[in-house]
């Protein structure tokens, strides 16, 4: 993969920045995308257990308004 860095002020602070962790600068853009990476699938993860407890704690609610006997019957004839 080939990276080009068109302003020269911002290339010279991602070098600086990887000289200073001890890093080369293709090994620092890895590190942070493996990072950025982490942090999605960690935000993912936490985005689906909310979405699940909503239904869960939902689904009480939703019986009570469903199982009706007049729900029943408008679903009766479908």
């Amino acid at each position: 993969m080939t990276l080009t860095i068109e302003k020269p002020e911002e290339e010279k602070l991602l070098r600086r920045v990887a000289r200073s962790r001890g890093l080369t600068p293709n090994a620092l853009i890895f590190a942070l995308l493996q990072e950025a990476e982490a942090q999605q699938a960690q935000e993912s993860a936490f985005n689906k257990n909310i979405a699940r407890n909503a239904a869960l704690l939902s689904e009480a609610k939703l019986r009570q308004i469903w199982d009706t006997p007049e729900d029943a019957a408008a679903w009766s004839h479908l």
